[in-house]
């Protein structure tokens, strides 16, 4: 490669005077779209399934003492359905993608009975959702398990809510059930990257986020 005529061509002025017609001349002609059109296209993965979601946030039933976490397992051996389980730790403050102890960020996903989003809590970053009793698994594209955070700030999983008492998390009955508050929400770096044009185009067409 080092003797390779090209090659010493682009070492000596970074390849400007390289003939590159043969590959740019047939790109022209191939009408090829954005990258925006292709998540649009797919738009029922991507939007629909909450795989780029307009924002994610931490969850915390104590004005941000502690929050709602993912526990962080990194071993399944050679399960294809991976778990893990939720619990309960100190708020904080440091990203998502730079914690190294699980996560506390989590963001609507899945498709509902509308094959619109969304019908579970995920965590961010992970292909985990949160599925029965303390536990998440591995999400699907329709998921079996409801969980959302509800207008009146109650963690609902399936026909039960999360309760923390005394620091330990479990599941009962949602009256008198612990009340829930997003916590440091932000535009994730994978929706930020949208056009402004396609934001708009979701926003006016999403439901339940």
């Amino acid at each position: 490669t080092v003797m390779f005529p090209e090659f010493q061509e682009w070492r000596e002025n970074g390849g400007s005077t390289l003939d590159l017609s043969s590959i740019l001349n047939p790109l022209q002609h191939l009408e090829c779209k954005s990258f925006d059109w292709y998540l649009d296209f797919f738009s029922y993965i991507y939007r629909d399934d909450g795989m780029i979601p307009p924002e994610v946030y931490q969850l915390t039933p104590d004005g941000g003492k502690t929050c709602l976490n993912l526990k962080g397992e990194t071993k399944w051996g050679g399960s294809t359905y991976t778990s893990d389980k939720l619990s309960t730790s100190p708020c904080t403050t440091i990203p998502g993608l730079q914690a190294h102890n699980g996560t506390q960020y989590w963001h609507p996903a899945t498709r509902n009975e509308q094959d619109k989003c969304c019908n579970s809590l995920k965590a961010w970053n992970t292909d985990q959702c949160i599925g029965s009793g303390l536990t998440t698994g591995s999400c699907k594209v329709h998921h079996s398990v409801i969980s959302k955070l509800t207008d009146d700030g109650l963690l609902q999983v399936g026909n039960q809510c999360l309760r923390v008492d005394g620091g330990a998390l479990s599941l009962g009955d949602c009256d008198g059930a612990s009340t829930w508050t997003k916590l440091r929400p932000f535009e994730p770096q994978e929706y930020t990257l949208l056009s402004p044009e396609l934001k708009e185009k979701w926003s006016a067409t999403s439901t339940n986020r």
